[in-house]
């Protein structure tokens, strides 16, 4: 299992890599059952599944959720990072589900934000980007990471053959060393959005967070300082020790959030994982590509049965396309 997470063969297994590029996400953390094995009201796997089918089969008028809106806003916002790690994409949005900033995983730039961010930026002759892309050509974070191995190396023991330096440091990246994230030049999306909203002139108290990571520790403190209410997220991310440094001020399960909502406590920070409509999917879904009325204007929904360009091709299928033969 461990090799199939993320197989050192380029064209291996990769199986961490592939959760994220699903089309539509549910939740199947609370059980189905409660302690008196009566049907537990917070499992909405049917609901969400049910939903799902509507959107396929085109028989209802479905649109998107405040929540798919606001992670399709973050999904947009990653496309601006030319980070060479990992793409992130943050939208904060009020109570009603109104966008007031996003964010992304890029190098800031004096003057407010981040490299690419602005309409000067795009069109000043005399701009020069900064971003590791295009500058330094190299990740400084994975840099200062194996600089500081090499310094452990040569504390723990004098090592001059090469072969025996490369094992050593083989075995140090799969450590918590390879996981260190504060050499990296880039603003997180979670701050980046914070940071917007701020220089806006915006009240982040009571607000919801949309990322297409797991916030890191890092961010996960001053989400928690900034009076964020929820934070939603797709692709997990094993090197944050968010849970572990701030378990007392983010709740898991939106369950217990509710009640500890309910009962007058300090309300914490809920931590979920985004469900619905993914980004991927959100156009194709929403998009009206048919006639939803007839000619007298009433609602007609009947055809088609399926909705217009939403299944894709099976494997099987595309193999045979790609083979050019339609009989095996």
């Amino acid at each position: 299992m461990k090799r199939d997470e993320d197989g050192e063969d380029r064209w291996g297994q990769k199986v961490s890599k592939t959760f994220h590029l699903a089309d539509f996400f549910v939740d199947n953390t609370e059980s189905q059952f409660d302690e008196d094995k009566e049907e537990n009201s917070e499992w909405a796997i049917p609901e969400k599944l049910g939903r799902l089918l509507d959107v396929l089969v085109g028989k209802k008028v479905v649109r998107p959720l405040p929540s798919e809106t606001g992670m399709f806003h973050a999904a947009g916002a990653k496309m601006r990072s030319a980070c060479l790690s990992r793409q992130v994409g943050a939208a904060l949005t009020d109570g009603k589900g109104n966008v007031i900033a996003t964010g992304t995983n890029e190098v800031p730039q004096a003057g407010g934000g981040v490299y690419g961010g602005d309409f000067e930026f795009e069109h000043g002759e005399n701009h020069v980007d900064h971003r590791c892309a295009f500058k330094n050509k190299f990740c400084s974070n994975t840099h200062i990471q194996d600089e500081i191995m090499e310094e452990v190396i040569k504390a723990l023991t004098p090592i001059d053959q090469s072969e025996e330096r490369e094992r050593w440091k083989k075995a140090l990246k799969g450590t918590t060393l390879a996981r260190l994230l504060e050499y990296s030049r880039a603003v997180h999306a979670e701050m980046d959005a914070l940071l917007t909203a701020a220089r806006l002139g915006k009240s982040t108290i009571n607000t919801k967070l949309f990322v297409t990571t797991f916030p890191c520790h890092y961010c996960a403190r001053h989400i928690v300082s900034a009076g964020v209410d929820e934070v939603q997220f797709i692709e997990p991310y094993p090197k944050s020790r968010a849970f572990d440094l701030h378990g007392d001020a983010i709740e898991k399960l939106a369950s217990q959030w509710r009640q500890q909502r309910n009962s007058g406590k300090p309300p914490k920070v809920l931590f979920r994982p985004f469900t619905g409509v993914a980004p991927r999917l959100y156009a194709r879904a929403f998009l009206k590509n048919r006639e939803l009325k007839n000619d007298l204007g009433n609602l007609d929904v009947s055809e088609p049965a399926w909705t217009p360009d939403l299944l894709q091709a099976s494997y099987l299928e595309l193999e045979k396309k790609l083979e050019g033969s339609s009989d095996d």
